[in-house]
């Protein structure tokens, strides 16, 4: 690193999508130190692009790019779904497109949270359903 360099701190807004509609899921994209980008959608599941920000992992910036481009297609179309199980505290998700690409993921939700938001409740699933098309923007 050069000595020369300064280095200052940048501005990281967070870009935060919230439908009008509960039954849509939110969206919220924060930039990180990494550099990258921190993705929150719906209720519990946060992706990380790049994935890891180390040199052996060599993450290429037009797959990060697909990679991210797909993850909004998928939650803004609908192609998205999200449970918490009780006890554990255990998330899960799960993607579809139309090209039948299906993935998923998972995550520990802190037991309080997860206790307030099961409410009784062995399991909590959400079907998220798609956005609506802005008016004059056609389908998404």
């Amino acid at each position: 690193m050069d000595t020369e360099l300064e280095r200052s701190p940048l501005s990281r807004p967070t870009l935060k999508l919230t439908p009008l509609q509960d039954s849509f899921a939110p969206v919220s994209i924060a930039f990180n130190d990494s550099p990258g980008l921190a993705v929150r959608y719906g209720r519990w599941a946060t992706e990380w692009f790049p994935t890891c920000s180390c040199d052996a992992c060599d993450e290429m910036p037009d797959e990060e790019f697909e990679r991210f481009t797909e993850l909004l297609s998928d939650v803004v179309a609908g192609r998205f779904r999200e449970a918490l199980s009780g006890g554990d505290g255990w998330s899960r998700n799960e993607f579809w497109s139309a090209d039948h690409r299906i993935g998923g993921g998972g995550s520990r939700v802190p037991r309080e949270e997860a206790a307030q938001i099961l409410n009784g409740s062995e399991e909590v699933v959400l079907e998220w359903m798609p956005w609506p098309p802005r008016p004059g923007r056609g389908e998404t």
